[in-house]
């Protein structure tokens, strides 16, 4: 009996090593749970602009936030407004709090692209801390009071019609005797204008069958034109699905005739890409593709935007005729 108790002692004291050894890992656990590391917070939020914009004015966004040491904060995909735009590369920036945390700082100059009174949505980043926990981050929500371009006197004048034309009194009649004479000689004229007819060819338009015909109007009062057909048609009707198809053709019918590509054929992201590739301002160009997405948006997808939203958009495609408008060189007069 002694022989066996001397062998079961190793066993004991292995066990109650066992035993002491997890419960210094259990109190080592329960103190990293006390000490476990905050989530990084948006600590600051600044957005940097006059109180009111022009539409396509560039304005600053400053983001603070805090962080544990080693944590990457970036702006998520798709975290930046569609309605607007960045205008310059994002700036960051990092300094030690002590302690194991650290603050990142996030520059960025943005453009919007609407009109009126606008309530940018957050703007969101995502993170990654030392240990590979990652997450989301929001900012705040802004307002910015954006105007257009153009003067906000009334629209351009229609083109006018014609004068009326001056009343000719009707010549007195031939006198009685002269009717047979005058019946004789047209029936001679007639035979010999027949036989000019079949010798000569089909004679071409001339000057004044050309300065008869109404001059057509250019490419930027035909788009007003339209866009004015649909604004009036929506205060008759209240037909959004026809009014945002309406802006779309007329846009895109006014760039097709403006720049001479088929705009008509090319997704937004192709048209876009090709104002820029022609000369059109970025911003401008963009201005476009936003419009055409909202167009779209109401077209296929059943979009209902509200009143304000479809006047700001009818707006917005007269901003867009009016900034490709070419400009008239003063003429030069001779003395």
């Amino acid at each position: 009996m002694r022989g066996l108790h001397f062998r079961a002692r190793p066993w004991s004291r292995l066990v109650a090593l066992a035993a002491a050894a997890g419960l210094a890992m259990g109190l080592l656990h329960i103190g990293a749970g006390d000490a476990s590391a905050e989530e990084p917070a948006v600590t600051r939020y600044d957005v940097e602009a006059p109180p009111t914009l022009t539409i396509g004015d560039r304005f600053r966004v400053t983001i603070v936030v805090e962080a544990d040491a080693g944590t990457r904060v970036e702006i998520a995909p798709g975290g930046i407004p569609e309605d607007v735009a960045l205008a310059e590369s994002a700036r960051f920036s990092s300094s030690d709090l002590g302690g194991g945390r650290t603050q990142i700082r996030i520059e960025l100059v943005l453009s919007a692209f609407v009109l009126g009174d606008y309530q940018m949505p957050p703007i969101r980043l995502r993170y990654r801390d030392a240990s590979g926990v990652a997450g989301e981050l929001r900012t705040p929500s802004a307002r910015l009071l954006i105007r257009g371009t153009l003067p906000s006197g009334p629209q351009l004048p229609e083109p006018r019609d014609l004068k009326p034309q001056a009343e000719i009194g009707a010549p007195p009649g031939p006198p009685y005797e002269l009717i047979g004479v005058a019946a004789a000689a047209f029936v001679v004229a007639a035979a010999l204008m027949a036989v000019a007819l079949r010798r000569l060819q089909r004679p071409a338009e001339g000057p004044a069958a050309a300065a008869s015909a109404e001059e057509p109007l250019g490419p930027e009062d035909a788009a007003r034109r339209r866009l004015d057909q649909a604004g009036a048609r929506l205060a008759e009707d209240g037909d959004l699905q026809t009014y945002y198809a309406t802006i779309s053709r007329a846009v895109r019918t006014y760039l097709t005739e403006r720049f001479g590509f088929p705009a008509f054929a090319l997704t937004t992201a192709e048209l876009q890409g090709q104002m820029v590739f022609r000369g059109m301002d970025r911003w401008q160009a963009r201005l476009v593709a936003g419009l055409l997405e909202q167009c779209d948006s109401v077209i296929y997808a059943r979009y209902r935007p509200a009143g304000e939203r479809a006047d700001a958009d009818l707006t917005a495609a007269y901003e867009i005729v009016e900034m490709s408008r070419p400009r008239q060189e003063p003429q030069e007069v001779a003395v």
